[in-house]
């Protein structure tokens, strides 16, 4: 064991300090050259010079007051020694420049979804040739696993996840070669949050994923979470649920672009409403809240000012934003 003498450990600290970044044995041998009554040898040395360090274990470790020290070799990403970061990287999911017809439907809400609304949007597409459909969030609507006061009659998720694969199915027949998004809205959400707290030995585990069980691998569709948002050129799609909460006020595109300072799109308000700023160098921004295609009276708040809809982009350099609305069957 590393000599507890108060000189040696004066002297091994002032040393660790000057040559803070060195290999331990540099340091033994410089502090046995340079005071050899002191350190009879380098192994005697090395032993005093891993004990401040910190490099006798958690039990020595502990022991020791003067941490400054006690510190991981450092490397070329981290030459400072700093702890590891857990921070996570919150990155976009980029949609490439060449997509030059994107759907964006959110809020259906299946099996709660307004069948009329939601097949004259994918009718739409198909008109327009889409390349690229974006499910923005609260596809699904699991009102199985919401916290909430629920309905007994509807607390069954087996027979929700195979009405919202069913839906996947149709829109992967509707459109076999375009590329098809999902990004995890709040309802998405409540299925994780369910694992976290009523079973979290179960998450994280790949069987006990929402893309799993709703079968995206086998249809093609790509999944995207942890509030990531989706970016096309200068323009970011948002479910809405990423921006604080209650903020969608009385213009929710206005609220969006003041949050976001940037172009953004974005559903969760069930509203369509659109807004443009113009900042001090001319450059404009516009923002757009886009409707639903679920069921506008549902039981939990029958008196809303929700409306059906959904947006078409238009790609390209001069890329275009059509937010349109559903009204008495007809696309407006």
């Amino acid at each position: 064991m590393a000599s507890r003498d108060p000189i040696q450990a004066a002297i091994i600290k002032e040393y660790l300090g000057k040559m803070q970044g060195e290999p331990l044995r540099a340091v033994a041998r410089r502090l046995r050259a340079d005071h050899p009554l002191i350190f009879k040898s380098v192994d005697l040395a090395r032993s005093g010079v891993s004990y401040y360090a910190g490099r006798h274990g958690k039990r020595h470790r502990a022991e020791l007051a003067d941490r400054r020290f006690q510190l991981p070799e450092p490397t070329a990403d981290n030459p400072l020694s700093m702890p590891i970061s857990k921070s996570a990287d919150w990155l976009p999911y980029t949609l490439p420049d060449s997509a030059q017809s994107i759907l964006v439907i959110g809020d259906v809400h299946v099996p709660y979804h307004d069948l009329k609304s939601l097949t004259l949007a994918i009718q739409y597409g198909k008109k327009n040739d889409v390349d690229t459909v974006v499910l923005n969030g609260d596809f699904a609507d699991c009102y199985a696993l919401s916290r909430f006061e629920r309905n007994p009659e509807r607390r069954l998720f087996q027979a929700e996840r195979e009405a919202i694969v069913q839906a996947l199915y149709a829109i992967r027949n509707a459109y076999q070669d375009a590329r098809i998004i999902y990004k995890e809205g709040n309802h998405e959400a409540r299925f994780g949050a369910l694992l976290e707290t009523r079973a979290p030995e179960l998450f994280g585990m790949s069987e006990f994923r929402l893309d799993v069980i709703f079968d995206l691998y086998n249809l093609g569709i790509e999944w995207v979470a942890e509030k990531r948002p989706i970016r096309y050129r200068e323009l970011d799609i948002l479910h809405g649920h990423e921006l604080p909460a209650k903020t969608g006020g009385v213009n929710p595109a206005r609220t969006a672009l003041l949050k976001c300072r940037s172009c953004c799109l974005v559903s969760h308000y069930h509203r369509k409403t659109n807004d443009v700023q113009v900042t001090l160098r001319g450059d404009y921004l516009q923002a757009w809240s886009i409707g639903c295609l679920s069921e506008l009276h549902p039981q939990y708040m029958p008196i809303n000012d929700w409306m059906h809809g959904f947006a078409w982009i238009r790609g390209g350099d001069d890329w275009q934003v059509f937010n349109h609305g559903v009204i008495n069957g007809r696309v407006v």
